[in-house]
């Protein structure tokens, strides 16, 4: 038997919807969910051991305001979630400029709106997770709203280094 891309590409589908884990709602989709929260993080550390529950891996950073550390989900879907950096001027730190510089790398097709993201949007997400915990303290803007499949969790809206 003669395998054909369509049917190579039909097995792939078929494999990433059994092993896929579940979206979280896009907040602002119409859920009537509550509003994000915004908060500045103090420092972020990034956890990717459990890789099969959370295949971005996961955020934890705690509030400059302080209160307790929170566990985000990042976001698959990149252009609309990182931002580049703002206030940093000509000079920016080097974490900073490798931060810009992996979200310029985000592209149309890698964060295409689909139920099930392209493998290669994940592998962005994690290299951004990575840059984000070495980001200077208390420069890391995020948002987010309640995860909608872990409680306690978050699912992050949107990530920026901000100048403080």
């Amino acid at each position: 038997m003669r395998l054909s891309p369509t049917r190579i590409a039909g097995a792939i589908a078929t494999s990433a919807l059994i092993f896929a884990a579940p979206v979280a709602a896009t907040p602002g989709s119409g859920d009537n969910g509550p509003a994000p929260t915004t908060a500045r993080l103090a420092s972020v550390s990034y956890d990717n051991s459990l890789v099969t529950d959370y295949p971005t891996g996961r955020l934890i950073g705690t509030p400059v305001s302080g209160g307790a550390p929170v566990t985000i989900r990042p976001a698959l879907f990149g252009p609309e979630a990182y931002l580049k950096s703002t206030g940093f001027g000509d000079t920016p730190p080097e974490s900073v400029r490798q931060w810009d510089e992996a979200v310029d790398r985000l592209t149309a097709q890698d964060t295409f709106p689909s139920p099930l993201p392209p493998f290669a949007v994940i592998g962005n997400t994690r290299d951004l997770m990575q840059l984000a915990s070495q980001l200077p303290h208390g420069t890391i803007a995020v948002s987010y709203v309640p995860d909608t499949y872990y409680p306690g969790y978050f699912s992050l809206t949107t990530m920026q280094p901000v100048a403080e």
